[in-house]
C-alpha cells in the first residue's frame, strides 16, 4: 500500500517537474482555453478540476512591452530614467527649433513693418503738401462760390428791377391778327375802370404749356398802375376766364413755388403771407428764414 503511494507521488513529481520544465510562452503569444477559465462540467470530480489559485499560478507574469522579462526593477528604474531624459532632450530640442523659428519670424515681420512705416512715411511727406494745396483750393472755391451767388443775387435784382413795371395775363388764347395793346387796354377800362393807363407794350410771350396760350406780357408806364392793378385783379377778374400775376424772375418763381404748400397751410391756419422782393413775407418781413 505504501509502495503504491510512493510511487503515485513520484509520478505526480515527475509529471510537476516536466511542467515547470516547460518554457513559458509570452501573453501575447498563448490563447487562453476555456478549460483554464470555466467552472467544472456537471459530472467532473472536485479534485481533477484545477483551482483559482493554481490557474493564477500557471499564468505568466506581464513585463513591459519591448522589455526582457527577466529585467530586474533597477534595470528598469534605470530604463525609464533614461526614457524620460531622451523624452526631455526631444521636447527641449522641439522648443528650441520653435523658438528660433518665432524668432525669425518676428525679425522677418519687425523688417516688414519697418519698411513699410518708411513707405508710410514717405506717402505722408508727399501728401502734406497737397493737403495744404487742396485746402487753399477749397478756400478759393468757397470764395469763387461766395462770389458767383453774390453776382447771381444781383442781376436777379436788376432783373426783378427791370421787370418792376410788368404784369403777365393768364388764360387769354390766342386770335389771328390779335392787337395784344388793344386788349389790354380795353381790360383795363371795363374791367379795372381805369382809363388813364398807358400801356408801353403787350405781347405774347413763350411758346404756351400743354396746348395753352402763352401769357400776355404788360410792361406798364407806372408802377404805381401796376400795384392797383394787382390789388383789384382778383375781384375785377372774378367772372373771366383769366387772370393776372407779377412777372418775376426765373430766381423768384423758383422760391415762390418751393414754399407753395407751406403757404397754403398756413393760410388755412390763419397766417397769410405775400411774396414780392423775391422773399414771402410777413408784414413786410421775410418769413422763410432758410
Amino acid at each position: 500500500m505504501s509502495d503504491k503511494r510512493k510511487g503515485t507521488r513520484k509520478t505526480r513529481s515527475t509529471s510537476s517537474q516536466s511542467t515547470s520544465d516547460t518554457p513559458v510562452q509570452p501573453v501575447h503569444q498563448r490563447t487562453p482555453t476555456m478549460s483554464m477559465l470555466s467552472p467544472p462540467k456537471h459530472g467532473d470530480s472536485a479534485g481533477t478540476s484545477p483551482s483559482f489559485a493554481e490557474m493564477l499560478g500557471a499564468m505568466p507574469k506581464l513585463s513591459p512591452v519591448g522589455l526582457p522579462a527577466d529585467m530586474t526593477p533597477k534595470q528598469l528604474q534605470e530604463h525609464v530614467q533614461n526614457s524620460i531624459k531622451e523624452f526631455q532632450s526631444h521636447v527641449k530640442l522641439t522648443l528650441d527649433g520653435l523658438f528660433k523659428g518665432m524668432q525669425k519670424l518676428e525679425s522677418e515681420l519687425n523688417r516688414s513693418i519697418e519698411f513699410q512705416s518708411s513707405r508710410i512715411d514717405a506717402m505722408e511727406a508727399k501728401l502734406n503738401p497737397l493737403e495744404e494745396e487742396n485746402a487753399k483750393l477749397r478756400e478759393q472755391v468757397d470764395s469763387l462760390t461766395g462770389k458767383v451767388q453774390h453776382h447771381a443775387d444781383l442781376i436777379n435784382k436788376q432783373e426783378r428791377f427791370s421787370r418792376r413795371n410788368n404784369i403777365r395775363v393768364v388764360g387769354v388764347p390766342a386770335t389771328e391778327n390779335e392787337s395784344c395793346i388793344d386788349f389790354v387796354e380795353k381790360m383795363l377800362k371795363e374791367q379795372f375802370k381805369m382809363d388813364d393807363v398807358t400801356v408801353e407794350r403787350a405781347h405774347r410771350d413763350g411758346r404756351g404749356y400743354l396746348g395753352k396760350s402763352p401769357h400776355l406780357l404788360v410792361k406798364l408806364l407806372s408802377y404805381r398802375d401796376k400795384i392797383e392793378i394787382m390789388q383789384d385783379a382778383k375781384s375785377a377778374l372774378k367772372n373771366e376766364s383769366y387772370f393776372i400775376v407779377d412777372d418775376l424772375t426765373k430766381a423768384d418763381l423758383a422760391e415762390k413755388k418751393k414754399w407753395g404748400q407751406r403757404v397754403k397751410e398756413l393760410y388755412n391756419e390763419g397766417t397769410k403771407l405775400k411774396f414780392f422782393a423775391g422773399k414771402w413775407r410777413r408784414n413786410g418781413q421775410p418769413y422763410f428764414t432758410e
